[in-house]
């Protein structure tokens, strides 16, 4: 009995440091190199403006003025760049950044479509979206922060 039990230790020792060693190589993929997702609006401001892109007058609008969609933001900030007034919202993770996007994409085609809008520009990065962009300034802003450039045509 005692001999069982020692081998059950053993084995259970042994998965253990195995998965130490797993968990290990597998941890933190974040490089040097790449900065942390921001965790607050003005993360995101200090994001582009590091990147050279200053975001200048910085207004965070209450939730009352948030667009339809954006009840997972963690916030939403206003600001000009590049001397465009551009509007970026920030999510907890890229998941809800992702489902807000494309719901977006939907809803902006169809209320642009009445207003004679038939295409528009956004930028994705990580956690957040960047809209109100021209193409140029979208390119440069995705160029600028790893993100993706989108030119949406409904």
């Amino acid at each position: 009995m005692f001999g069982l039990l020692v081998k059950v230790c053993k084995r259970r020792l042994a998965l253990n440091i195995g998965l130490c060693f797993l968990l290990g190589a597998c941890g933190s993929s974040v490089s040097s190199d790449e900065k942390p997702e921001p965790k607050s609006v003005e993360e995101v401001a200090s994001q582009l403006s590091d990147a050279g892109l200053p975001c200048s007058s910085l207004r965070k609008p209450p939730k009352s003025e948030w667009n339809l969609g954006t009840e997972s933001a963690i916030g939403v900030g206003e600001c000009t760049v590049a001397g465009e007034g551009i509007e970026f919202i920030l999510f907890g993770s890229s998941g809800d950044m992702q489902n807000y996007f494309s719901n977006s994409k939907k809803v902006a085609c169809v209320f642009g479509k009445a207003f004679g809008i038939s295409e528009f520009d956004m930028v994705t990065s990580g956690v957040w979206t960047a809209e109100g962009v021209s193409k140029s300034l979208a390119e440069k802003i995705a160029a600028a922060t790893g993100g993706k450039a989108h030119h949406i045509t409904c």
